[in-house]
């Protein structure tokens, strides 16, 4: 079974891909599709310099592009330091742009923060150019996040938090953004919805406890509510899109009191429609400490269902709620962060995108220069993981669903070789089936060695495959009548030969197993068959690997041998047998 999966309350989970390489603390890994290739990429920073990998298909991914060195802008702005937060088409010309943030340092206690975006600079390239920045003036180099939000007037707007203030632009034209609005939004990361359902757009945000903001109009936001609860330390904000079937999104504030070595969630919901929201405790744990910038939660349907989920990242774990009902969310999965180093300083933020463009949304958890990637668990492959097989054998193939996510059909599918070269074996299979029973093909049509993968349809597609790989016999091997031997024979035929001849050999049944793993009644057993030239040389291997009791032959063309006196050697555990066969011209 591929990746490593971990069920809890009805939802299993993988880790697909592990990245060598990741954000430490600023800024997210952003994903986006530029449309040069149609392959997802990850975008992030990386310790002065930046980094995009690319899907390259079946959950493989590669380093296309990095950048190192210091280099200023023909805008005269240096973007190695240029931290990422969000991905869009900002100003709506097909082309990539990402949203980051900066600092500047220019002397004399005197710094600025720059809100920048970088965009490709045609259909072809990577979003590495800076297309617009906005310095903010001020007297300490801290840059906060950024973030993109539609606006009440349906147009994309830019929003960061910086030193001076939080800043609203609004897209105006090609690389042109207006700076809107500056409020003091207490505030680091941002929920945006409109929570209490009037038509207006609502900015939910925190940092000394959890406010709203909403679009009055005209560039305008007003504060409509804040939580009469203020503790310190709750700048991880975000919301989901209606997680409990009520009609009304929520949006989330974490925060830790050191005092109580403990970390909160909490989950808050408008259900008056008047700005009047209620707070849900929906869990708690130990706080093990760090840096509270190094960590950012998420919301997104990773398991298909159309429902959002809540994803609770904290420095040391990740834990993902569903809802049971109203305002009654329970944890259905969580991860121990196993991306800690030696520096003492932890960090872990959430990304929820199809990075591998199979139907479903990844869980890209980032931090301390890594990046796992993990998704649902649609379905596992449970036998055969490994083993050989010849020409006619029945083999059970078996796996195991799970739900969520649906599963509406299955195919099967032999993988040839490291290029993911696929030979069909079915289609079209029940989504409720558990079991196929594949009878071994010819070998013009088998390869030497393959692996067994099966495919699972339905919100999206998801594979798994055997562990290791499986071999088949070559040299024609092919099952006789289906009367199973009482003894074991070798024979070879003609003999001498002039041309093709062929070996046969039985294989007893020597213990009944009504449990046997082929489901034949049989007990399979280590079997090899091999011709050795005059020098005890193997010279061709006609079986090797378990086979089940049954009439066996193996046909050699003319010209498989030169001519010459050999020897054929049947070896199972217990017992061995030796022809000598005469091969002549």
């Amino acid at each position: 079974m591929a990746g490593c999966a971990t069920a809890l309350t009805g939802m299993s989970v993988r880790r697909i891909a592990r990245i060598p390489s990741g954000p430490y603390a600023d800024g997210r890994v952003v994903c986006f599709d530029d449309g040069r290739d149609s392959l997802p990429d990850m975008y992030f920073y990386k310790l002065r310099g930046h980094q995009i990998w690319e899907f390259q298909g079946w959950n493989q991914f590669k380093l296309v592009y990095e950048d190192t060195d210091a280099y200023q802008d023909s805008l005269g702005v240096d973007v190695r330091d240029a931290i990422p937060y969000a991905a869009g088409d900002v100003d709506n010309d097909g082309l990539t742009d990402i949203l980051c943030v900066s600092t500047e340092e220019m002397g004399h206690g005197l710094c600025y923060n720059i809100v920048m975006t970088l965009e490709s600079p045609d259909r072809f390239s990577y979003p590495c150019s800076l297309s617009w920045y906005y310095r903010c003036g001020n007297n300490y180099a801290w840059s906060g996040p950024a973030d993109l939000m539609r606006r009440q007037d349906s147009h994309v707007g830019i929003i960061a938090s910086t030193p001076t203030g939080t800043h609203i632009w609004e897209n105006v034209g090609d690389n042109q953004n207006q700076l809107k609005w500056t409020g003091s939004l207490e505030g680091y990361n941002f929920g945006f919805r409109d929570f209490n359902q009037d038509g207006r757009n609502e900015i939910a945000t925190g940092w000394y406890g959890a406010e709203v903001w909403e679009d009055t109009g005209s560039d305008q936001y007003e504060m409509v509510w804040r939580d009469t609860l203020r503790p310190q330390n709750g700048p991880d904000v975000w919301s989901t899109a209606d997680i409990d079937g009520d009609g009304r999104p929520e949006f989330y504030e974490s925060f830790f009191l050191p005092s109580q070595n403990r970390m909160y969630l909490y989950m808050y919901q408008d259900e008056s429609s008047n700005h009047q929201f209620t707070r849900t405790l929906v869990d708690s744990l130990t706080y093990s400490g760090g840096d509270d910038w190094g960590r950012a939660s998420a919301g997104g349907d990773i398991d298909g269902d159309g429902i959002d989920e809540c994803i609770w990242t904290t420095y040391d774990s990740v834990r993902v709620y569903k809802a049971f009902g109203n305002n009654d969310l329970r944890k259905v999965w969580d991860w121990r962060n196993d991306h800690h180093d030696t520096s003492g300083f932890n960090s872990l933020t959430t990304t929820v995108y199809d990075v591998n463009g199979d139907g479903y949304n990844e869980l890209l958890l980032a931090g301390n220069g890594k990046i796992s990637i993990f998704e649902v668990d649609a379905v596992d492959l449970v036998a055969p993981t490994h083993g050989s097989y010849k020409v006619g054998d029945t083999v059970p193939i078996r796996w195991a669903t799970h739900s969520p996510p649906r599963c509406d059909s299955l195919s099967l599918f032999l993988r040839l070789d490291s290029l993911w070269n696929l030979q069909t074996i079915v289609t079209g299979l029940p989504g409720s089936d558990t079991v196929y029973r594949w009878v071994v093909p010819t070998p013009s049509v088998l390869p030497d060695t393959g692996r067994i993968v099966v495919m699972a349809y339905g919100p999206g597609h998801q594979w798994d495959m055997s562990d290791s790989v499986i071999t088949f016999s070559s040299g024609g091997v092919a099952e006789g009548t289906q009367k199973v031997p009482l003894r074991w024979s070798l024979s070879v035929s003609p003999n001498p030969a002039r041309g093709a001849f062929s070996v046969r050999y039985d294989v007893p049944d020597l213990g009944h197993n009504p449990n046997s793993p082929a489901e034949l009644g049989y007990v399979p057993r280590p079997v090899s068959l091999g011709i050795y030239d005059v020098d005890g040389r193997l010279v061709r291997s006609l079986s090797d690997g378990r086979t089940s009791p049954g009439r066996y032959e193996a046909r050699l063309p003319s010209g498989a041998l030169s001519a010459g006196i050999y020897f054929l050697r049947l070896d199972a555990p217990g017992f061995r047998d030796v022809k000598k066969a005469v091969v002549t011209r």
